[in-house]
């Protein structure tokens, strides 16, 4: 019985030592992440650059399309190995809010954008 409690005691503090390394994101993101998104239903790519200002990050972004061209990004926030920020894009006259969460997985991000009119697409980001 001792050495059942045992087994699973360790089982235990390696699943949670485990997930404690997953949530916790220490890994400095500053660099450049290339990769490629969907906008209006076309294959684009898309550049985040990110730069750590002691405990919160600045950056822009820039996408093929045109929508973007070094816009910089705001209220980023990371949370857990999650990254999140929006920033606004000129569609011709009138300003527009794009939100994009990723997920951080070593050197890839993976998530969405969605947008104040109801748009969205994929984005899948690899670190330069």
């Amino acid at each position: 019985m001792k050495q059942k409690s045992l087994i699973l005691g360790l089982v235990l503090m390696l699943t949670i030592g485990s997930t404690g390394i997953l949530l916790a994101h220490s890994e400095d993101l500053s660099g450049i992440w290339a990769g490629t998104t969907v906008i209006n239903g076309m294959d684009e790519t898309l550049t985040l650059v990110l730069k750590k200002n002691e405990d919160t990050y600045t950056g822009n972004v820039t996408d093929s399309a045109g929508f973007s061209s070094e816009t910089e990004i705001e209220s980023v926030e990371i949370k857990d190995n999650q990254l999140s920020f929006s920033f606004e894009i000129d569609t011709g006259g009138a300003f527009m809010t794009v939100y994009v969460t990723l997920e951080i997985s070593g050197n890839e991000m993976t998530g969405e954008w969605t947008s104040d009119d109801g748009g969205y697409g994929p984005i899948e980001l690899e670190k330069k």
